[in-house]
């Protein structure tokens, strides 16, 4: 088994006993829920340094209202993922609130689903458990309930099996032989351990876990555009003719008074005209 340390797009893997905030040996899960929030932002929410580890873990302690003890998922991990004031921390980012899912007895599968779906497993494990079967411990002693984040499809290698990422707050190569950061590891001994965890254990097959998702980058609202003003409307007074008919019907008018003195001058002519005649057939008369 590798003990190299993962190089890639992986967040900072915050280390439970390097924190500095007095509560290191119950931090696990809150050490792993920093983590997970460097992952769901992309670093952009989160400690930026080892040095801001100590204000993180007392952020979400207070956050979670837990000053002392372990951190449980259902009441504790959960709302301090969905708390508003870590919403607006996202916002600020221009990212959305994180998606989570809580697993609660959900099947091994499922997890392994959201895995490759791009999202990281917070999840608890039995320490001990997970030593029986195999996997990698930073610890030869401690056998109690732990907190891990698995991140990254799950591939598979060789031998046949699935190897994942996984970050154990306990990961700080303290001494010779314990691993530090980020470690590619086998995925079948988290069947085991992560199926027995508690006083009341699922059973193996089954897990207590929080799927975190990628935040999204909120869309900006659309600029204002230029105020359109629409011309007002055209208002007819059918009482009231257009111009154009106006002046139509005074041509026609006009048309009209010529036409009438035309008929009065023709009038005039034929009446001349008739009495030149008469005069003229009385003359004729006379004349013979």
């Amino acid at each position: 088994m590798s003990l190299v340390p993962i190089r890639g797009p992986l967040p900072r893997l915050v280390k439970q006993l390097q924190t500095g905030a007095g509560t290191g040996g119950d931090d696990c899960g809150f050490s792993s829920l920093v983590t997970v929030i460097l992952y769901a932002s992309q670093g952009k929410v989160g400690p930026k340094s080892s040095h801001e580890w100590k204000e993180w873990i007392h952020l979400v302690r207070d956050l979670a209202n837990r000053p002392t003890g372990d951190c449980r998922f259902r009441t504790h991990a959960l709302p301090v993922l969905k708390n508003e004031h870590l919403a607006d921390r996202f916002r600020a980012k221009g990212l959305k609130p994180i998606p989570t899912a809580l697993l609660s007895g959900a099947s091994f599968d499922v997890m392994k689903d959201h895995l490759r779906r791009d999202r990281a497993i917070l999840l608890s494990i039995n320490y001990g458990e997970h030593r029986e079967a195999g996997g990698l411990m930073a610890s030869d002693q401690f056998s109690k309930g732990h907190a891990v984040v698995l991140v990254g499809e799950p591939t598979l290698v060789d031998d046949g099996s699935l190897e994942v990422n996984e970050g154990d707050p306990l990961f700080d190569g303290r001494r010779g032989g314990i691993p530090k950061g980020w470690q590619r590891v086998p995925l079948f001994p988290f069947r085991r351990s992560a199926g027995l965890f508690g006083s009341n254990p699922w059973g193996i097959g089954k897990v207590e876990a929080i799927a975190i998702g990628r935040s999204a980058r909120r869309r900006p609202k659309p600029a204002p555009g230029p105020v359109v003003v629409d011309p007002p409307p055209i208002v007819t007074d059918p009482t009231v003719p257009p111009e154009s008919l106006v002046e139509a019907k005074q041509a026609i008018k006009a048309l009209r008074r010529q036409n009438d003195q035309l008929r009065a001058t023709l009038e005039g002519i034929t009446t001349d005209a008739e009495r030149l005649a008469l005069m003229a057939r009385k003359a004729n008369t006379d004349g013979h």
